[in-house]
Formats: structure tokens, C-alpha cells, sequence
């Protein structure tokens, strides 16, 4: 209901409240208009008699609803005035993408959406694929965003929203921190603009459930999964050794590209994740972590927020293409040193 306020306001033109305003300013001090004007009294015309009935007529109206000018001319001041407050309801976002054809164009409901930053990783991407080691250089810009703009003016309201690969959303998540929240966008399959992910005062639905599978062995590696999108296997995760390491699987029993759709369910899904590792890493004195993920890129940002170099063991976070995990970055390391092929 507030939104749909705030929405309407936003609708309002500044140009129709003044335009209101003057007109109403001349009916109620209409009086002392006429006593400037007085002097045109001493002449006689039909015109002007003609005026003087109007302005006569109009004056009983005036005097019988009076009240409705009044209170419209307060309006008016007061939606101008609620319109200066809401403008400082600014939602800044960073948009980011390394991948995809289509720029990323959101929308919300904020009166001021400031998009100006925007970064493309896509040339970046394109020269480098045949020399993945080199993908390092990609690593040192992503950083540099993330300094760059928690660096800038502070706001009230932050966003992030883009195309990303896992590993690159994961880091830049990571680097961002979880200090400052960021709201989510989103580009579901048949909109064409990205949209926040319903906030977490406002959901009151289902969503899925995130089923939890856990193997423990000796071993001071702990592959982890997480799929919300595509089902992830064993089978895909066999160059990783998983059957002679730890291996813990996150899985929603509904999957599809859409499923993550509100804050309050990224924050219990996180939740649950961390809960799990930091038990298993904590119990198994585990030295590496192994993460390949298969979720929407706002779910991997969000998640990439929560790890801490203090908190967790050493993770890699992997890249799925050509049917396989090809390369990854190490979420803890400098860019120079980041990229595991």
C-alpha cells in the first residue's frame, strides 16, 4: 500500500501543484486584488459590468465551498512537500556483467534510482577465454569495483544487479561485504526488465525448502553444492574427488531459473548454508572448501556477502560450462593469485 502511495506521488507533476497553487492563491486573496483593480470603477462599460456580474456570482459560490479551496491549497503544498522528502528515498545500484547479450535495464519504485554505475566485463571476458589463467586481470577490476563504490557518497538504499559468471558474482559479493545490506534485482525469464526480489517485510508466501545431504570422511576437504537452478551431481563433481572427500549438498526439490524470489528466503537459505559449513569445517578441522553452485546470480552475490576469511577455511568457488568445472576463483586470495584452472 505504502509503495503504491509513494508510486502515485511520484506520478504527480511539480508543473499541475503550481500551476493549482497560483490560481488558487488569486481565489482566496481575491479581495485584495479587486481593491488594487478599484480604480476601474469609475468607468462605465458594458464589459466591465458584465465582469462585475461574474465575479459577483462567483464570489456567493466561493463563499458557500470555500473550505475545498482551502483545504486543496494546503494540499497542494503538502504534496510538494511530501514529493521533496521522498526525494530523498534513493535507491543506488551496481550493475555488473560479464556475460549476455541484453544491457541491464531495472525497475523499481524508488523515486530516484541512481544507475550510474555501471561496468562491463564483457570485452574483458572475450579476449581472455583462451587464456583463463589470465582471467586474474578480470579479478583485479572486480575488486576495484567494489572499493570504488562503497567508497563513493553514502545512500540510504543499495542494489546490485547483472549478468554474471558464479565465480565472478561470488567474489564481488564477498568484496562488497555484509556491513552494508544490498537489495537484489533480478531479471525473471519472461520480464524484460530486472526487478527487486520481494522484501523480507512484505513476504508472507512459500518458497521452496532447502534440502540438506551429508557424507563425512577423513579427509580435510569439503566439497559443497548448491543448487537451486539445475540439479548438480556427483557425477559432475568427480574431478573433485567427491567420494573420498566431505560433501555437502543444498538442493530445492523445485528448481528453475525464477525460484529465488524474495530477500527473506536468500536470508534463510543463507542461513542454513553457513550454519551447515561452519558446523562441518569447525568438527572436521577442514582446509579447503570446494563450492560449485547453480543459482541465480543475485542468490551467488548475496552469498558470496556472508563468507569471511575469519569465519571459513580457504574456498574456491567454480565455474560450470562446457558440461564441466573448468575453472574457479579462491574467494580469499588477491587477484593475482586467484584464479585456479
Amino acid at each position: 500500500m505504502l509503495k503504491k502511495f509513494k508510486e502515485l506521488i511520484k506520478k504527480i507533476s511539480y508543473k499541475w501543484l503550481i500551476v493549482i497553487i497560483i490560481i488558487e492563491t488569486v481565489i482566496i486573496f481575491k479581495d485584495a486584488f479587486i481593491d488594487i483593480f478599484s480604480f476601474l470603477n469609475q468607468f462605465n462599460s458594458e464589459t466591465l459590468d458584465t465582469i462585475k456580474m461574474h465575479y459577483n456570482n462567483f464570489n456567493v459560490l466561493y463563499e458557500k465551498y470555500k473550505y475545498i479551496f482551502y483545504i486543496t491549497y494546503a494540499g497542494c503544498f503538502g504534496l510538494i512537500g511530501i514529493k521533496l522528502y521522498l526525494k530523498k528515498e534513493k535507491i543506488k545500484v551496481m550493475i555488473v556483467n560479464s556475460l549476455g547479450n541484453t544491457k541491464v535495464n531495472i525497475l523499481t519504485q524508488y523515486l530516484q534510482e541512481d544507475t550510474s554505475f555501471e561496468k562491463d566485463l564483457r570485452n574483458d571476458v572475450k579476449l581472455l577465454e583462451n587464456n583463463i589463467s589470465e582471467y586474474k586481470q578480470i579479478v583485479k577490476k572486480l575488486d576495484g569495483f567494489a572499493e570504488e563504490f562503497m567508497s563513493a557518497e553514502k545512500e540510504n538504499n543499495y542494489a546490485f544487479a547483472g549478468i554474471l559468471h558464479t565465480p565472478f558474482a561470488l567474489r564481488l559479493g564477498y568484496k562488497i561485504g555484509d556491513e552494508t545490506y544490498f537489495k537484489l534485482f533480478h531479471k525473471r525469464r519472461d520480464d524484460e526488465k530486472f526487478k527487486l526480489l520481494k522484501e523480507k517485510e512484505e513476504y508472507s508466501g512459500n518458497y521452496p525448502k532447502l534440502k540438506v545431504e551429508k557424507r563425512l570422511t577423513e579427509s580435510d576437504e569439503l566439497i559443497v553444492s548448491i543448487s537451486t537452478t539445475f540439479p548438480i551431481t556427483e557425477a559432475q563433481l568427480e574431478k573433485f574427488d567427491v567420494a573420498n572427500c566431505n560433501y555437502l549438498k543444498f538442493e530445492t526439490l523445485e528448481k528453475s531459473f525464477d525460484i529465488i524470489d524474495s530477500e527473506k528466503q536468500v536470508n534463510k537459505y543463507k542461513e542454513l548454508i553457513f550454519k551447515e559449513i561452519r558446523k562441518i569445517t569447525s568438527s572436521k578441522t577442514i582446509k579447503v572448501i570446494r563450492l560449485c553452485i547453480s543459482s541465480s546470480v543475485a542468490f551467488t552475490f548475496a552469498l558470496g556477502q556472508g563468507f569471511s576469511e575469519k569465519y571459513d577455511s580457504k574456498v574456491i568457488i567454480y565455474n560450470y560450462e562446457n558440461q564441466q568445472y573448468t575453472w574457479g576463483i579462491k574467494l580469499f586470495e588477491d587477484a593475482e593469485n586467484s584464479i585456479e584452472i
